[in-house]
């Protein structure tokens, strides 16, 4: 299937069981850090963990880390 959120982005949250089940997942992991710096941290990371794996993520079609590539290996991806 690939990256959920870039599923989600592309075809809306549909009733789809492994989207649904990686969405649950991630808010259960949101619920984990109960503070709000917990629940930031919490949100990002879960958020990574949706969004992976790298190769199909919305944040690689969106080119959101080349600028962060550049800087630090002198090219676009790892």
């Amino acid at each position: 299937m690939g990256s959920t959120v870039r599923h989600i982005y592309d075809n809306g949250l549909s009733a789809d069981t492994t989207t649904m089940f990686f969405v649950f997942l991630a808010m259960l992991i949101m619920l984990l850090g109960i503070t709000r710096r917990n629940f930031i941290l919490m949100f990002l990371a879960s958020l990574l963990l949706m969004d992976m794996p790298y190769g199909m993520s919305l944040m690689k079609r969106s080119g959101v880390l080349t600028p962060v590539f550049q800087k630090i290996v002198g090219r676009d991806e790892l």
